[in-house]
């Protein structure tokens, strides 16, 4: 399983188990006597991984989004320097067939030239 997967299913259970950390507190509260403290704080390291868990969530579109802007940008600025860019950038991009077509027009054009 990707790490982003293991993440959602880690999140998914916490929240489950904040949710029965909430029902007992609040069976406890109802009970006559007074109940423990830990009780009370049951849902708090529950509440906190799922904080860490959703914040990393919440940035993953965000990071993907800069990563292939950053990917792309390096292949366009060594097309514009006339050397061919770094082919793993590319299969990433999945863009092999569009760089292979640009760099045989490039090379097409400057043999023309000479």
């Amino acid at each position: 399983m990707k790490w982003n997967t293991w993440v959602r299913q880690i999140h998914h259970w916490l929240s489950i188990g904040f949710t029965v950390a909430v029902l007992v507190n609040i069976v406890a509260l109802g009970q006559e006597q007074q109940p423990a403290v830990w009780v009370g704080l049951l849902a708090l390291l529950p509440v906190a991984l799922l904080l860490l868990t959703g914040l990393y969530l919440f940035a993953i579109p965000y990071a993907t989004q800069w990563r292939s802007a950053t990917r792309q940008r390096v292949g366009v600025n060594a097309m514009a320097k006339g050397r061919p860019p770094d082919p793993l950038s590319f299969l990433e991009l999945g863009h092999v067939l569009n760089f292979r077509t640009a760099h045989e027009d490039h090379a097409r054009r400057h043999q023309t030239r000479a």
